[in-house]
């Protein structure tokens, strides 16, 4: 029984040694000596005898590290903690490792003022690195390149425009999307660089007008978005189509379908040329696919990736158009209808209404002065003609178009509106917000203004007003009833 109880014990204490000492599968426990290792962008620093578990746990973020000479970019700490104490030490040091702000515990911002004498192509680097340390004395780190630009115009000039929108995660029921890398060029000159806050939403301000820009959007595991010919006009608040983001897919194939038709009349066109480029509003380099609309104005395209593509049709006799259309993975996307105007006579106003499958009814409204009468006259879906003036289309099911054609105008202001039919009774309604409504007016046969819906709560957008020929815009969404748009 003896002999039975030591050969027992023995195979145990030789199980033991063989499995590492007891250290578990992967060995998550083992005693590691002095090294670092790179998680993403952190370097921990790890002294003997030190277990994973005893390892800070630095985070950190940045406003922006694409910025102008001049500009302040603010870094700063952003909940690092230790599972095992606590942090006692934050430091900041420069790319020389020279200490540049500490102090115990409570040096968690970094202001970096990036005044720069430029000398080669007006763009220089630096890194600024963030160490932290626990109560044990193990520290980590995580380290931010900072891109500095030289201005490409002087700060005299009047640069009192705006650009702002909104970002959400396509992958994602179209769920709002924060922390997205913005930067905004003209050419390829840098302008300004922005993340998209916690809403989702981003905003340049102050910037010059007069100007023809150029988005790129950028997050990690997502696919780079770019945002072409963003025409900018002196004093103006341009909101911008929604950007929406494409988690980086490896075999997704998706194909969309619908029809060219015509403005005035909801006829298809039918020999439409097609083409078709990566990003939003891209109106020139590689084309991905070419196509003609059938008889009936009908198109598909299949075996497209998912994400943002821009759509121009060319026909013979209307002026030729750019149409945004987003992809999502898995998806076969119908009824993407895209109208084309006919060709106007010079002086003529067109207003074309688009937007998406909810909610069901926009409306457009159009009113003005007359002639004779001190009243103003207003056309809509119950009175869609005064004078020359006429609600040519009107759609009740989705998407559009909505068409309103001004025809010799008089001295006075025309003011067009969109209201939401569906839900005009609700007093918090933001599905007008979300419907991807645009407007493009055009003007004899050029495209004179486009229009993005604002993301703001209501159910009556005040898109525009013209005077004198020109045209202003109002953009601003508010509750109250179609009735009281005069």
């Amino acid at each position: 029984m003896i002999k039975k109880n030591f050969i027992f014990l023995l195979t145990v204490i030789m199980l033991f040694v063989l499995s590492g000492c007891g250290t578990g599968s992967q060995g998550e426990n083992k005693m590691i000596l002095d090294e670092k290792i790179s998680l993403n962008d952190t370097i921990v620093t790890k002294s003997n005898k030190t277990s994973q578990s005893d390892q800070p746990i630095i985070k950190a973020q940045a406003d922006a590290l694409d910025i102008l000479d001049g500009d302040f970019v603010h870094i700063w700490d952003d909940g690092s903690y230790d599972p095992q104490g606590s942090i006692v030490k934050y430091e900041w040091r420069d790319m020389d490792n020279n200490l540049i702000g500490t102090n115990e515990v409570l040096k968690k911002r970094l202001y970096y003022n990036s005044r720069y004498d430029f000398k080669n192509n007006g763009t220089t680097r630096y890194v600024k690195t963030l160490t932290i340390t626990n109560d044990r004395g193990i520290t980590a780190s995580k380290s931010f390149t900072i891109i500095v630009h030289k201005r490409f115009y002087d700060d005299n000039l009047t640069t009192n425009s705006t650009i702002k929108g909104s970002v959400k995660d396509l992958s994602n029921n179209s769920a709002l999307l924060s922390g997205v890398n913005i930067t905004l060029y003209v050419d390829n000159r840098f302008v300004k660089n922005i993340l998209s806050d916690e809403n989702g939403t981003y905003i340049f301000e102050n910037i010059k007008g007069d100007e023809v820009y150029r988005l790129v959007a950028k997050k990690s595991g997502y696919e780079d978005l770019e945002y072409d010919n963003i025409e900018l006009k002196l004093n103006e608040l341009l909101n911008l189509e929604t950007l929406y983001m494409q988690k980086i897919q490896d075999n997704s194939l998706v194909s969309v379908s619908g029809k060219v038709i015509d403005a005035v009349n909801g006829r298809g066109i039918n020999a439409s040329i097609m083409n078709l480029r990566k990003g939003i509003n891209v109106r020139s380099g590689a084309i991905i696919t070419n196509l003609v609309s059938e008889i009936d104005g009908d198109y598909l395209i299949e075996n497209l990736r998912p994400g943002s593509y821009t759509l121009e049709i060319i026909a013979d006799g209307y002026i030729s158009g750019y149409f945004t259309i987003v992809l999502n993975e898995g998806e076969k996307i119908s009824n993407q209808d895209h109208a084309l105007t006919p060709l106007l006579d010079d002086g003529i106003v067109r207003v074309i209404l688009t937007w998406g499958e909810h909610p069901m009814d926009l409306d457009s409204h159009l009113t003005g002065p007359q002639k004779d009468f001190d009243n103003r006259f207003h056309v809509y879906f119950s009175n869609i003609q005064v004078g020359k003036n006429k609600l040519d289309l009107d759609d009740k099911r989705s998407y559009g178009p909505e068409t309103i054609t001004i025809k010799d105008q008089i001295d006075g202001i025309y003011r067009y509106y969109v209201h939401n039919y569906t839900d005009r009774t609700s007093s918090n309604s933001t599905t007008l917000a979300n419907s991807n409504a645009k407007i493009k007016v055009y003007k004899g046969s050029i495209l004179e203004a486009e229009f993005n819906v604002p993301n703001e709560p209501g159910v009556v957008w005040n898109v525009f007003e013209v005077e004198n020929g020109e045209i202003k815009p109002i953009n601003t969404i508010e509750y109250k009833s179609h009735r009281d748009l005069l």
